[in-house]
């Protein structure tokens, strides 16, 4: 089972790097032997504040929230990660410091971990992981920018249906306690705003679907 499993988690992974370059056969080979396979239960913690961010995971199954805790001891969630994607606390893993952000699973999580020292190796191994490197870089700084600039400047109900075209047909997988969180409301201003935002956004995400 857990050679199945494995082999279900690399194939997701090299699925989701194919969409910016297809990998070597050789290249892909050495990356499997240095990535590890790990099982997260329900609220466990796959990275705490003050730990060593000297890891990133992909996300193969499963579903896991970025927090940090404010001064008045409150949980604000800063991101939610679902299948097929990168998660960790990037600034702290790339200067090697601890941690300012929790990582935690929402529900049974299968993910990929990555250890810090395989990015510089993969990087002088082929110009394939630049490329690579490069791609998710620019795509994170992307929706960094979005994401700030939507929650700056735009109104709450804006913010709200970015969230729900964002994590698309996943956001119903989400408690609204932590939505709330997310938005930065209450929970029963998420419920009001719920009646008037969600018939709009469920239209224009069947255009999208649509069109694409």
């Amino acid at each position: 089972m857990e050679d199945k499993q494995r082999k279900k988690a690399l194939d997701a992974l090299r699925a989701y790097l194919h969409h910016f370059v297809d990998i070597p056969d050789d290249e892909w080979r050495f990356l499997s032997l240095q990535v590890a396979t790990r099982e997260f239960a329900v609220e466990e913690f796959m990275l705490r504040v003050g730990e060593r961010a000297d890891q990133q995971f992909f996300v193969v199954e499963g579903l896991a929230r970025v927090f940090y805790i404010n001064q008045d001891d409150k949980e604000l969630n800063r991101a939610f990660v679902v299948e097929n994607n990168f998660t960790g606390s990037l600034s702290a893993f790339l200067a090697e410091e601890p941690s300012r952000f929790y990582i935690q699973a929402m529900e049974p999580t299968l993910a990929l971990i990555l250890p810090h020292g395989l990015y510089s190796v993969l990087y002088q191994r082929h110009p394939v992981w630049e490329h690579i490197g490069r791609r998710l870089a620019e795509s994170l700084a992307l929706q960094l920018e979005s994401r700030e600039g939507t929650f700056l400047l735009d109104p709450l109900e804006a913010r709200y249906q970015r969230f729900l075209l964002d994590l698309g047909p996943h956001a119903g997988r989400i408690p609204l306690r932590h939505v709330a969180s997310y938005l930065g409301i209450a929970e029963s201003t998420l419920r009001k705003l719920r009646s008037k935002v969600l018939p709009v956004v469920a239209h224009r995400k069947r255009a999208l679907n649509i069109t694409h």
